[in-house]
């Protein structure tokens, strides 16, 4: 099967998933046509031979997948080039945060701190056993596995996952004004 020939045969097939699939990669829609058509020039290059066209559709898509990789890290690099080294070296660059942002940014820090005490404290008038499986669960560093802790208290995972599932829900109802107030705040 001659490269040309195929390529033009995917494309009719799978242009939309191909132009999805770059989007899903490069950050920016004004590069998601060049980035394919670099890709397909790629695919032209390669000079490889297919026996059908599931074969070469396959070697396309990682072909591309690549690419898209490779285009998506050149521009993670160019960014923080450009943050380190800014254009004009001799000017020094103040932060655009004016006042109004810093005290909205004071009230949201204020507003999280809040809200983590109040959840501290609903925490703690949970049981124990509660409060630590969601300690376990999800405070501690590294977090246990449901398993790793049914196994650790010696207790039947379904078990474990009841005591869950009851904490959960008992932290919900008693942070329903913790989320409606989140809410409306931000």
């Amino acid at each position: 099967m001659e490269l040309r020939e195929a390529l033009d045969d995917l494309i009719r097939l799978n242009g939309p998933f191909y132009r999805n699939l770059c989007a899903k990669y490069v950050p920016s829609c004004n590069r998601v046509e060049e980035c394919l058509q670099d890709g397909f020039r790629k695919f032209l290059e390669s000079g490889r031979s297919f026996d059908d066209l599931k074969e070469a559709e396959k070697f396309l898509c990682r072909l591309l997948i690549n690419h898209f990789i490779d285009v998506y890290r050149e521009e993670v690099v160019r960014r923080k080039r450009q943050s380190a080294f800014p254009d004009n070296p001799g000017v020094i660059h103040c932060s655009r945060i004016g006042p109004e942002e810093r005290l909205l940014e004071r009230q949201q820090e204020g507003f999280r701190r809040r809200v983590t005490g109040e959840l501290c404290r609903r925490l703690e008038g949970l049981p124990a056993h509660q409060r630590e499986l969601l300690y376990l669960t999800f405070l501690k560093e590294p977090p246990m596995s449901l398993r790793e802790i049914s196994e650790m208290k010696r207790i039947p995972l379904t078990t474990v996952h009841s005591r869950l599932r009851g904490a959960m829900g008992v932290l919900r109802e008693r942070s329903a004004d913790l989320l409606r107030e989140w809410e409306n705040y931000f």
